[in-house]
């Protein structure tokens, strides 16, 4: 797994959107925009939760274009840079999307995530899924599925 900081460009009005994306492989274009939002998936943009989506609404997924400015062996090193580009001054220009700045998780807003052995015994409480996903080394599309359907991940529930 790698990670990488990238900027995506809405080619019609050139506002910019800076961000960390973990990949398996950097080289190949998986369709992330950014900020959740992949382009052959509209329910990841359509509710418009951010400046970012509204713009992907308006524009359109074709607009966009994202580049990668460096890869990283580690999220932690994706985000230091980050942290370094999307500051309180960048958020303050008018020709960006960003709304936080960089250097940390999204702010989300999820539900507490509990984690039992397999035989039920209580093992951790995380305070998110993004959370359970790092300490776990998982995918948190893996890990909000397994909630769902009630299935086990990573040798337990």
């Amino acid at each position: 797994m790698k990670t990488i900081v990238y900027l995506t460009k809405n080619i019609i009005n050139g506002k910019i959107y800076i961000g960390v994306h973990d990949m398996e492989n950097p080289d190949v274009n998986d369709l992330y925009l950014g900020d959740g939002a992949f382009a052959n998936k509209p329910s990841s943009y359509n509710k418009q939760k951010t400046p970012f989506h509204a713009a992907i609404c308006k524009y359109g997924t074709k607009n966009f274009r994202r580049t990668t400015i460096k890869v990283f062996g580690t999220r932690k090193e994706a985000l230091e840079l980050e942290a370094l580009i999307v500051d309180e001054n960048f958020i303050r220009l008018s020709n960006n999307y960003n709304v936080t700045v960089g250097g940390g998780y999204p702010p989300r807003h999820d539900k507490k995530v509990y984690q039992y052995s397999l035989n039920g015994t209580f093992l951790k409480e995380y305070p998110s899924i993004i959370t359970a996903r790092i300490e776990n080394n998982g995918y948190e599309g893996v890990i909000r599925k397994s909630i769902a359907m009630k299935t086990s991940f990573a040798d337990s529930f």
